[in-house]
């Protein structure tokens, strides 16, 4: 039996157009090395949205926090699908794109693959805003 990503949330149920979508996300990060059972997607309001609501037509944005192996990582994403698409790219990057030294260039066991993706996140989470 297929393991899956485990979903949280305090703001209510994930949208129907994610929870369709969400079994090919997880059949991707098979076929790159990722094991879905070891993330946890947790979905909660934001705490300080950056915009005033009336420049927010979306309405108040949401926070995805994703937790993997005692790491995670938080971002802020307008809805479910705005934030599955994100999820998605940062799964199944193209690692040629990765730093020659990067671990995604490292023999690809389950552990490197996840290495990989916690790599660029803390490289993309640390490059200044421009």
């Amino acid at each position: 039996m297929a393991q899956h990503i485990r979903l949280q949330s305090s703001c209510g149920n994930f949208s129907r157009a994610f929870m369709k979508r969400l079994p090919a996300v997880e059949k991707a990060m098979v076929a790159h090395g990722l094991d879905p059972a070891c993330f946890v997607i947790a979905k909660d309001w934001a705490r300080a949205p950056l915009l005033p609501i009336a420049l927010r037509p979306d309405g108040t944005p949401k926070e995805y926090t994703v937790f993997v192996k005692g790491k995670s990582f938080t971002v802020q994403q307008p809805d479910d699908l705005s934030f599955l698409g994100y999820f998605y790219a940062l799964c199944v990057a193209n690692e040629e794109k990765d730093d020659a030294h990067s671990p995604a260039q490292a023999p690809h066991t389950e552990e490197r693959k996840l290495e990989a993706v916690i790599a660029r996140l803390e490289k993309w989470l640390n490059k200044p805003i421009l």
